[in-house]
């Protein structure tokens, strides 16, 4: 999702996003937004529990690395992969996915907000 920059403040933009029950904890810049993505998303296609599936060149594999390629081609004719960006730490007063990556972009006067979980 996405909504405008707020005074000028990530913080609170990103705050304005989130689900009622959550609130940003921490933002830790990161020099690309793609890749972010790139290292967290392989690891959330590939099953956890099943060594051998990320053996090199196994079909599992293969497949993680390419649907990767190819979320990050779909979210790069949205930023520039200069934008600025930053990993998000959410606290939450409620359950929240456990095995998730969250992004934040901010291009020009907007920003992303980007949950990438198993459930997703």
């Amino acid at each position: 999702m996405d909504g405008p920059l707020t005074d000028d403040d990530v913080v609170t933009s990103v705050n304005a996003l989130l689900p009622r029950q959550c609130r940003v904890s921490g933002l830790e810049s990161v020099s690309s937004w793609s890749a972010l993505v790139r290292e967290a998303l392989p690891g959330l296609f590939v099953p956890t529990r099943q060594p051998r599936a990320w053996a090199e060149q196994s079909p599992a594999r293969d497949l993680a690395e390419a649907l990767t390629e190819w979320a990050v081609a779909l979210m790069g004719r949205l930023w520039a992969d200069s934008a600025e960006s930053w990993a998000l730490t959410v606290d939450t007063e409620d359950w929240y996915e456990a095995a998730y990556v969250d992004l934040v972009v901010r291009e020009g006067d907007r920003i992303w907000l980007l949950h990438l979980g198993v459930s997703d």
